[in-house]
């Protein structure tokens, strides 16, 4: 199977996975080599994804002043 990632020791681009792992930075990937079987390892980092930002529970609760209500007295 061709997948254009040329193997260090002959830089045959045929090669099979024998392994995928996922790791902090993506998935690591063990191969063979199809014309000399040599074993490497390559990393796929994975793109950052957007981190959505999302407002503190505190701002997004009404006052009682916003709410109309009586505010209550404190002793």
């Amino acid at each position: 199977m061709s997948n254009g990632i040329p193997c260090p020791g002959c830089l045959d681009t045929r090669s099979r996975v024998l392994e995928t792992r996922m790791v902090v930075e993506g998935l690591r990937r063990r191969r063979l080599c199809t014309g000399c079987g040599q074993r490497w390892t390559t990393v796929e980092l994975s793109a950052a994804a957007p981190v959505p930002v999302v407002a503190p529970v505190a701002a997004c609760v009404a006052s009682p002043a916003e709410r109309g209500g009586p505010r209550k007295q404190r002793h």
